[in-house]
């Protein structure tokens, strides 16, 4: 049985997703001054590690078929 958190884990999950595909798309376009950019893609690099582990717990057997 999924539980609230699986569920809120689940949502976090899938907006984390659309703001990562939202933003980066940018890197490396000009939009902003290289160290700010950097900075950006640090963070934004960081949240993908971090969600990247939420779609192995909400998704364990994705890799089963690889």
């Amino acid at each position: 049985m999924k539980t609230s958190e699986y569920f809120m884990l689940e949502e976090l999950t899938a907006d984390l997703i659309q703001v990562l595909n939202k933003y980066y798309p940018r890197m490396g376009c000009d939009y902003t001054d290289l160290l700010d950019e950097q900075a950006v893609k640090h963070t934004l690099d960081k949240v993908a590690a971090m969600n990247q582990t939420s779609l192995n717990i909400i998704y364990p057997q994705r890799h089963e078929n690889n």
